[in-house]
Formats: structure tokens, sequence, C-alpha cells
């Protein structure tokens, strides 16, 4: 027998450790294909200054007087908002975490917050009052208080048309709005709680019961006799738990308002007293904006144990420059004609310097102390109080501070610690010298009521996040001298920030739901480890220069680093082996990218304007909060942290890029990992790591917000953003970093609009040559932007017709010359036609009209959408085999100069689908959806147009479904696939089109290969969504790296949830079962029978493979949608059956990875393990090493026996 040397031994040994060693590399690689990305948002914050503040931000501090979940005397505190998009929200201030949230489907005019219930009011005049538990959120009671659409908005002789409250970026400019609803609550003594009491249209005073939300009374002036269309309640107020007084504007002399008082029981509704007050004038510009009630109750009055009593009065800013004020009265509890109060005439205050009268009037919340601001002239501010007077007297209207500072954009905030009763209020405002922001608390209490100012400033960097516009603060007394703040800015920028003292806590990007356009970038590939500089280019021409004798002695110089290498990895994998242990796969599985440097833990420093909160020790420990919140039905668990822990991904700012932390971000080897760059409405970008669950990389701002102290914002209508060129090598082993153009209209104030073109390196955010203001490209605005297939040139198309292109180089010049024509489509304003304009030889710069296209009557247009061979996006098929004798194709319609023009008849309720020859404005194809008559137009109608497939989606009304969504897949191929199937054409066609592709001929050959047809076959169907769906509220279709998967339509449903269908099962060529009776005589033709494709069946039932969110219910606002309309994004990765999904411009963020042909097959499967391979087949061919000797031994013996 042969003897086995040493080293096969060990050899045998190695391999078979490396066979039963488990590989680590493959979970690392599953775990980097099974993410999600979901970021729960609220939208951007409301502000108004408009004085009773139901719609501003605040703290509440929800105390438990009938749960019982949180023990007596304990309290949580939550911030509390509602969004532009309609949704309220609670949030933990420590980390800025949603607590819960409620979508509401009606403009929401104001919520109020007592003890544990928030009172939402919404729809126009106040139709629906909804009732929340504060802590958590669940739904106590809906009130209908008025039909729908029965609202009224108060008309412009009393106050000012009503309009949505002040979004973000005009809350400074927009004038005050006067929505007439309002909402207090009245003490019940022997419950301890309090019933709210709910003024609503202007009109109707109501007090509805706690638990239940039933109606116990009502007061209605209109009822009453009154003419409350002219004269609109403005405010109400709850004195103790036995009045409630009544606020109403009447028409003066002048273009004035009067104030009317009306006085009504708070246990029954009737009307006790009502009077004019006197030498009332209030400006009708400003309305009710100017006047405040101050309620001066203190807490549960009139009940067991207080005798303290109510002094309401309400305060005003006269016409004159000062601010008045009057008590109201309280008449006895039983209706009494012979009651006559005593008249009192306003006391009045004017202001500290003469020649710097009032302007404006500002609520601080503080009614019960009776604080209020009023803004001089020269943009300074002084408190106001009512003073209580002495030995009982009556309250004294006084100037009890004086903020000298001058701001037009100062604003203000109180608040009152419930430990110590001490109340604040707190002035912020920024200063454009200095690039301060400051925050001054003016302390009410301090020195007997004489009160004292402290405060602190800090850098702000006011082109990146703009004004300040909602400053709500909480405060705590340290020292004589010194308050511990926090408080929640609002900013135009779209942020909601958490300020600590100076130090900045979390901040969360409400902005980025107002995404207008969105980029990926590829990510730069990592460098290989020998430092060389040479290029993967250079390296490719090297080798090609390289001789066989010379490539061979590379090859054994190269062997001397062979036993290195493999020592060097062997011990990598021991290493590792060794210190993962045991829970390898679990680590493995729950990092995505465990192969790449990670980057920083905080994708950017913060800016040096803002400190980091200091880390708290002692923290370790969390106590959790379970919750649940209720959604259309749906139930789900939420684990809210009571303690103070880090910030969530989406709370890390400022986000700035240098040196040290755009190194770590490389790309994978499946490209998933990218850079999503987003714009926003409002000018800012936005770059996340899709690979790092879409952490922050860069912001950035491109026009900034103004100069501040009041000045208008600048504003920003993105037009254009894509990646036109990406990161590739140089001439001479240099690097191109990759590039991205950006066109904007910009209208700066007192300026004509102008567009503007910025190009920036998308990895780092720096603009080239530094230019952070853009380069002008011309004066005006521009009706669209399109970049040439291939070049890195665009071409614009102005608003007054003319052409240009960027950038303005000879490069580009030759590009635009090789350029046929470039021509460009246009809706008329009445959308009723569709207008063509073309450039010829004698101008290219000038476009000149060529067609009119004029729809059907009644109908007009929604939208138009272009074929996507003008992105030069890859085509992997021309054509669709038909199973005939011949084996035809249907050739598609890819046909850059066509265009699609969905329009919509009110009359008939119909939608039709045109498509238009842009050449010459010939309709080729005009299909009208089924359903006509049903067809919700308000919910919308969604398009999705990729290659020759269109899909229209649109949500249907009837009795049989309630709400109802459909699919109109619509295909179009050229009329040249409609083939003579005769043999001899057949044959002829065939011969003819060898001979000319064949040809020397250049015009034969381009005339073979580039044949355009003016005639268009289609194939339609139609599809109805699972009834879960609700509707649809966005369509997109799948990318992949050639476009050679199968694609696949992404649905958003009113339910918030997200679908992927595939193409063929929308595939309209769907043959109709035999027996059909839509089949001619009930069978299927040959092409039918052999399409290789399902039945049609037009009911797509629930499959949980589709839907891509597994559960999660995304919000997204209601209809009509706001501007910008959710999307869904697709992009492609590196492998073909792989391809990201995003749904941006929706409340909520959401990110995954898709593959469409259902399974990965360009990639080998996770279970597979390279190492055990390796190790096995090592194994078994050593085993026929060391046999054969073996073997032929024993075969040798055998001769010899």
């Amino acid at each position: 027998m042969a003897r086995l040397r040493l080293p096969q031994l060990l050899g045998i040994a190695i391999l078979g450790c490396l066979a039963l060693l488990t590989s680590t590399f493959a979970l690392t690689e599953e775990a980097a294909f099974s993410f999600d990305a979901y970021l729960p948002r609220q939208g951007t914050p409301l502000v108004s200054r408009f004085p009773s503040l139901s719609i501003n931000p605040r703290y509440h501090r929800i105390l438990s007087h009938l749960s019982g979940e949180v023990e007596t005397g304990k309290a949580q505190t939550a911030l509390f908002s509602v969004s532009d998009r309609g949704v309220v929200a609670a949030r933990n201030p420590r980390n800025g975490a949603l607590v819960w949230r409620q979508q509401i489907s009606e403009e929401v005019q104001g919520f109020w917050l007592d003890g544990e219930v928030a009172i939402v009011i919404s729809g126009q005049g106040g139709e629906k009052a909804q009732a929340f538990h504060a802590l958590t959120g669940w739904p106590l009671w809906t009130k209908q208080l008025l039909p729908p659409g029965a609202g009224r908005q108060v008309n412009d002789e009393v106050g000012g048309p009503t309009q949505r409250h002040h979004s973000l970026k005009a809350a400074a400019t927009q004038r005050e709005i006067l929505p007439g609803v309002d909402t207090v609550f009245v003490p019940i003594p022997e419950s301890s709680s309090w019933e709210p009491v709910v003024l609503n249209n202007g009109d109707t005073v109501r007090k509805i019961e706690f638990d239940s939300g039933k109606e116990l009374w009502k007061f209605s002036r209109r009822d009453n006799g009154e003419d409350s269309a002219s004269s609109p309640s403005i405010r109400i107020l709850a004195t103790s738990n036995l009045y409630v007084h009544v606020l109403s504007l009447v028409p003066g002399k002048d273009a004035t308002f009067g104030l009317k008082h009306q006085v009504l029981s708070a246990h029954s509704g009737s009307l006790l007293y009502q009077t004019d007050l006197p030498d009332v004038s209030i400006s009708r510009e400003r309305g009710a904006a100017d006047v405040i009630g101050l309620s001066l109750n203190p807490p549960f009055a009139a009940t067991e144990g207080n005798t303290s009593p109510p002094e309401p009065h309400v305060v005003w800013l006269q016409t004159d420059g000062s601010v008045r004020s009057l008590p109201l009265a309280l008449p006895p509890l039983e209706k009494s004609a012979s009651f006559k109060p005593k008249k009192v005439s306003p006391q009045i205050l004017r202001s500290r310097l003469d020649e710097a009268p009032f302007t404006e009037l500002r609520d601080v919340a503080l009614p019960d102390r009776g604080f209020a601001i009023a803004i001089r002239k020269d943009s300074k501010a002084e408190v106001i109080r009512l003073r209580p007077g002495e030995k009982g007297g009556s309250r004294t209207l006084t100037s009890a501070w004086e903020f000298d500072d001058a701001s037009p954009d100062a604003i203000y905030a109180g608040h009152i610690n419930v430990h110590t009763s001490a109340a604040y209020i707190n002035r912020v405002f920024f200063q454009r010298s200095q690039h301060l922001l400051n925050f001054h608390n003016y302390w009410t209490d301090a020195y007997d009521g004489s009160g004292q100012v402290t405060g602190f400033s800090f850098r702000w960097d006011h082109d990146k996040h703009g004004d300040v516009l909602a400053a709500p603060f909480e405060a705590n007394q340290v020292s004589s001298y010194a308050l511990l703040t926090r408080s929640a800015f609002v900013t135009s920028s779209g942020s909601f920030q958490m300020i600590q003292e100076d130090r900045h806590q979390w901040i969360n990007e409400e902005g980025l739901i107002e995404t207008s356009h969105v980029a990926f970038v590829d990510l730069p590939r990592r460098s290989r480890a020998s430092g060389s500089n040479v290029t993967s280019d250079d390296a490719l021409r090297l080798l090609q220069r390289e001789g066989p004798i010379g490539r061979i002695v590379r090859h054994v110089t190269a062997l001397a680093d062979f036993p290195s290498a493999v020592m060097a990895t062997l011990e990598g994998i021991v290493s590792t082996a060794t210190s993962r242990g045991g829970i390898a796969a679990g680590q493995a599985a729950s990092r995505a990218y465990d192969d790449l440097p990670l980057p920083p833990l905080i994708a950017g420093e913060p800016a040096h304007e803002i400190r980091p909160a200091a880390k708290k020790a002692g923290s370790q420990r969390h106590r959790e909060m379970k919750k649940e919140r209720t959604k259309g039905g749906k139930k789900t668990k939420t684990t809210v942290p009571e303690e103070e822990e880090a910030p969530a991904i989406d709370s890390v700012a400022p986000r700035t890029l240098n040196s040290t932390t755009v190194a770590p971000y490389y790309s994978d080897k499946w490209g998933v990992r990218q850079l999503m760059i987003s714009a926003t409405a409002r000018g800012k970008l936005y770059a996340q790591d899709t690979g790092m669950k879409v952490q922050y990389v860069w912001e950035s701002s491109l026009v900034g917000f103004g100069q501040g102290e009041g000045d208008a914002s600048p504003v920003v209508d993105v037009k254009y953003m894509d990646v036109v060129r990406e990161a590739q090598a140089g001439p001479g082993g240099s690097h191109q970093d990759p590039l991205m153009y950006i066109v904007a209209e910009v209208t700066e104030p007192g300026a004509p609009k102008a567009t503007v073109v910025w190009e920036l390196n998308p990895i780092t955010g720096e603009f080239v040559d530094g230019a952070m203001t853009g380069k002008p490209l011309t004066l005006g605005g521009v009706a669209e932007v399109r970049k040439l297939p291939g070049r890195s040139v665009l071409v614009v198309f102005t608003s007054d017709k003319r052409v240009l292109f960027w950038p303005r180089t000879a490069d580009a010049t030759q590009s635009v010359a090789s350029e046929k024509a470039f021509r460009f489509t246009e809706v008329s304003n009445d959308k009723k036609s569709l207008i063509g304009y073309t450039t010829t030889p004698a101008s290219t710069s000038k476009l000149v009209e060529s067609w009119s296209f004029s729809l059907p009557a009644g109908e007009k247009i929604i939208s138009t959408h272009q074929n996507s061979a003008l992105t030069g996006a890859p085509v992997a098929s021309l054509g669709r085999s038909i199973n005939d004798w011949f084996l035809s194709k249907l050739p598609k319609l890819l046909d850059p100069d066509v265009i699609v023009v969905v329009a919509h008849s009110d009359m008939e309720k119909k939608l039709t689908v045109h498509l238009v020859d842009q050449i010459t404005g010939n309709v080729l194809s005009s299909l009208s959806a089924p359903d006509a008559g049903q067809i919700d137009i308000s919910q919308g109608a969604h398009v999705a147009y990729v290659e020759n497939w269109l899909t229209l989606g649109y949500t249907v009304r009837n009795a049989e479904e309630g709400i109802g969504s459909r699919l109109f897949s619509i295909e179009y191929y050229d009329f040249e696939a409609d083939l003579d199937r005769s043999l001899s054409n057949w044959f002829l066609k065939s011969l003819t089109r060898r001979a000319d592709i064949n040809s020397k001929d250049a015009k034969a050959r381009g005339k073979a290969t580039t044949t355009r047809s003016k005639q268009v076959r289609t194939f339609s169907k139609i599809f109805s969504g699972p009834s879960d769906w609700e509707g649809i509220k966005s369509l997109g279709f799948t990318e992949t790296l050639y476009n050679a998967a199968d694609r696949a339509l992404l649905v958003l449903s009113g339910n918030g949830e997200v679908y992927a269908l595939t193409r063929k099962l929308l595939d309209p060529r769907r043959p109709y079962p035999k027996g059909s009776p839509a089949l001619a005589g009930g069978k299927q033709d040959r092409t039918q029978a052999d399409s290789l494709l399902p039945p049609y069946d037009p009911l797509l039932l629930f499959d949980e493979k589709r839907t891509l969110t597994h559960g999660i219910s995304l919000f997204s606002p209601p209809f009509p949608h706001p501007s910008p309309p959710p999307k869904l994004i697709s992009r492609r990765t590196k492998l073909e059956s792989t391809t990201l999904v995003a749904l941006v411009g929706s409340t909520d963020f959401f990110l995954t990875k898709l593959s469409t042909a259902g399974m990965d097959f360009d990639r080998l499967s996770p279970t597979f393990n390279k190492m055990q391979l390796v190790g096995t087949t090592g194994i078994l061919a050593l085993g026929i090493l060391v046999s054969r000797p073996l073997l032929k031994g024993k075969a040798l013996r055998a001769r010899w026996i």
C-alpha cells in the first residue's frame, strides 16, 4: 500500500476544514437582498398667526383623568401638530418619533387639546368634529356637524375669504383667515373632567358629551333671527362651568368691524344676555386676527374649594393703533330682562413710542394669565397684560415689557410650567448681519410680576433651513437667572427640529413629502488593494499591447506572491469564523452590507453653528409603552420609547460632506447601494444612501430662503433633474466624477422669473466651479427640458417658444447640429386642443406651429405622455412573437414622435386615450376606457407608459362595488406587423428585406431597419382590482439594466399598499377563454390558442406575492393630491433580475427590492455555499490522486498472484 506523505496529509486536513466551515459570504449576500426602508412621516406642519393658535404645533401634557392606563398624578408630554397633508400627529419630544397619527380626509380647521382628549374640526366651515385619545390616538367619537358641502366661506366683507391655513412658505405673507371655528372645554366638577363646546360655521354653538359625542344642546344664531352671514361668530370663551361667551364681528362704519357679545348658559345653551360692545373699531383688512379673548379663569373655577371668580376680557387692536380691552358681563343664570350690567368704558393702551403705534396683536396661549403680544410699527414688540387690581379691584391693561430688538420675523409663544405654575413667553428672531438666531425668554412672574428677560443666541444657517415659523417651547427654572428650555422649530425649508438650549437634538425632514424630482446615482467602485493608479481602461490597453512572452514573464513573476496570498486568505477565513462563532449567521442577516465599509454613524458632521447634544449616562434602560392605532379598520401595534434614546435615521442633521465622510461610500457588487437625490418644491436637495436604510449623506439648498428678517423667500420650481454623466475613467488615468444637471425657474422677490442651471457632483453635493447660485440660462420660464439620448446635452423649450441648449460648448453645438428637428407639443389654455411645434432648417432656435389637434366636443385634456424612446432607455425586444405558421413578429411602436393624450368628458364621465403623431398631428388611435358614467375623476387618472405598453388607472363608483379600481391596459404595435400571411408575400418580403439589409447602399439599409408606419394596431383589455384596493392613487413601472426581464406595473392603491403586477398578467393579448361570447363562434383561432398566455380574466384576485409593502399601510394624502403628487419610481441595479422600487412624494417613504421574474435568475441562491463546494471538489480531486496509486498497486499485485 502506498504511503501518504506529510504534505498530502496537511492538504487533506485543510480541505476537510474548509468543507466543514459555514460560509458567511452567502448570508451576507442574502441580507443584502432582504431589505426594506420605511419612513413614516406626517408632512409639513402648518402654522398660522391667527390668534386662536388652533392650528399651530404645541406641547401638551397629557394628564390622566378618566383612563386607568396612566397612574393618577403622572403625565406624558407630547408634541402635537397638523400637517398640510391633513395628518394630525403626536410626537415624542425626546427623539422626534411619531407616537400616533391620524389621516383626516377633510381640510383641518384646527385642533384643541385638554387632558386626555384631542378634538379635531375639519371641513369647510367645520363640517365634522372628531375626538381622539391624546395618548394613544384611539378614535373616541366622530360627529357630523354639517352635511358635506354645507359649510360656508366667510366673504370679503367680513374679513377676507377663508383659505387654507398658512403653509410654511407663505406664513409671513398671506393675510389671516377667518374660519369661524373654535372649541373650549367646560369643567364638570363632579367627575373632574371636561366637556367640549364647539363653534362651527361662524354661527352654531354646541355642547358635546365627552364619552359618546352626543349633542347635549345647540344654539344657532340664525335660528335666533340673527344674520350670521354678515356678522359671523369668531371666538367662544368658557368661564368656569357656568357661562359660555360668544364674540361676533359686526359690520361698522368706514370699513371697520364692531364686536357683539353673547352669554350662553353652559348647562342648557340658553341665551342669557347679549350686547354690542362700545367704542370698537377693528380693521376690516385683518378682522378676527386682531381680537383676543382672555378668560382669566383659574382652572376649575367656581368648583368645590375654589372661590376665585372668573374675569373674562376681550382685547382688540383699534384702528387708531391702540390696544383696548373690556370686561365681559356675567349675568345671572336665570335670564332676566331687568339685568343691566355696569357701564364700563374700554381701557386704552398706547405704544411706548408715539411714532410707532401698534399694528398687530399676537396670542401666546396664556388666556388664564392675561398676556398677549402687541407688535409695533418699528417691528419691536411689547408684552401687554391685564394686571390684577389691588384689593380685588378691576384689572388694568398695562405694558409689562418692551422687546428692544427690531425684528419683523419674530415669533412668540407662551408656556406654563405645571410644577411651579410659572409662565414664560419666548421670542425667536433671526439677525442676518451675524447669522444668529436669538432666543429670548420673558419671565412673567419674576420680581413680583415686573418680569425679566434671559436668553441665548447661536449661529443659524438661513440658506439651508430658512425662517423659523413656529417655536413652541418648554422651560424649567434651574437658577434665579437661568432657564433650561427646549423648543421645536418649524422652518420654511419644511423641517421639524428640536433645540435644547443651543444644542441640536433631532430633525425630521418633513419637506421631503413635497419631492418633485428624484435621480439615482451609482456609487463609485472600490479601488484594488494594489494601490496602483492605473484605471481599468488603461489596464486593458496595456494588456492588448502585451506580447505572449511578456505575459508569461508576468505570470511567472506573480507566482512569487502566491503563497502569501493563500496564507492571507486562510487567515481571514479562520479569524472570521472564530470571531463570529455560532452567531455569525444572525449577525450577517441583520446587517445588509457586512462586506462593505460602513459609513460614519452620523452621515456628515454637525454644522459648527449647532453643537450636537451631549449624551446622558445611565439611560440604557428603556421603558416601553404599547399602543394600538386604528386606521381603516386595522389595528397595528407600535412601541413608543418613553426614556431618552438616540435619534432615528431620519433625525440626523445638519449634514455636510467632507473628505472624511465621502470615502466610505462605495458601491456593492450588485448595484443595490446607490445614492438617491431628491429635489423638493422648496428648492432643497437631499442625498440618501439606499443601502443604509436611506441614511442622509448630504443636503443643500439651490437658492436659499431669502435674506431673513421678514423678507420674502424666492420661489423655486424645479423643471429637470438627472444625472447626465456617470462616474468614468478619463484620459491619462484620470477620474471623472458623475455630473448632474438641475434646471429650475427662480422668481426672486421684486424680480422677473429666470431659468437657472446648476451643475453639481451628486456624490458630494459640491457645485461645479463653485457656482452655488447656478448659471443663468434665460429670462422667463421653460415649458419642457429633455436630454439628448447618449449625450450630456439638454434641450430646453422656453415658454416663448424658443429652443436653447446646455452646455454652451462646441461639443454640445455639434451634437445639436446632428439632430434633424426638435418637436414640441403644448396644451391650450382651455384644455380642449393640442398644438404641435417644430424647428426648421432655417431656424433651429425658434419653434414654429406645425399643426393643431382639437378634441371631440366635451372632452378636456388631463395629461400628456411622451414615449420612453426619448429617454434612450434600452429596449431588449423590438417585437412580440406570433405563433402563426411563419412565426411572425409584432413590431412594437417605439416611435419617439408619438404622444399620448388622456382626455376626460365631464358630461359622459368618460376617459379617452388618444395616440397622436407629433409630425403631422394625425390621431393614430383613440380608445375609450370602459365604465363610462361611473368614473370618479376626482380621484385622478393615472398613466404608466413605457415602450409600447400603456396602462390607465382610475377609480369608479357604483352601487355594486362602492369604490372600485380599474386598470385599462393597452399595447401599440406598428401596422406592418399585421402581415398578409400568404406564403408568396412572406417569401417576397423576407427576400426584399434581406437584400436591403445586405446592401452596401446606406439608404436602403436605413430604410429596411427604420421603416416608420403611420398606422397603428392596438390591443386593449380592462382589469378590475381587488375590492380592498379602494381606488388607485399612483402608477409606475419597473426598470432593469437591459430591460430584458419582464416589466411589472407598480400600483399604489387607495388603502396605502404598493403592488407589483407582471406584464403577462396585464397583457391585453390574453385570449378570451373558450366559449366566451367575445369569440366568433366561441372558438379560438390558432394565434389565440398558441399564444402561451393565460386566458383573460378581468378580475385581479388578491395575491400576497404581489404586495411589496407586506402589511404596511402607507399614509398618502386624500384627493385631490397637493402638488407634487406621489410617484412610484423604479431604478435598475447591476443585476438584470433586480430593481429598486421607491415611493416618493407621499406622506410616507418606502423603498424595497423587487425581482419581477419572481426569482433572481442571475444570482446564486442564498443557500449556495461556495466554500463548501470548493472544499468538496478539492477533497474529491485529492481522493482521486490518492486512490489512483493504490488501485494501480492492487492491480499489479493481482497480476503476480
